[in-house]
């Protein structure tokens, strides 16, 4: 049962991890003051919040 839900669930969450990791680049390589920070940012934590609902956890 646990085999099977992980083989659904990483076509969506693998991509996430990716997308997550290259975001968490640009963040880091810009100040908190430019502009772009903060949509970075949302972009991050969106990732988050769907690497956590993809794995059906949070810790």
């Amino acid at each position: 049962m646990i085999k099977l839900s992980i083989e659904r669930r990483n076509p969506y969450v693998d991509p996430l991890n990716f997308i997550q990791v290259a975001l968490l680049r640009r963040l880091r390589a810009l100040s908190p003051d430019d502009p772009a920070y903060n949509d970075v940012l949302d972009a991050v934590l969106i990732t988050v919040n769907g690497i956590a609902a993809g794995m059906k956890n949070t810790g």
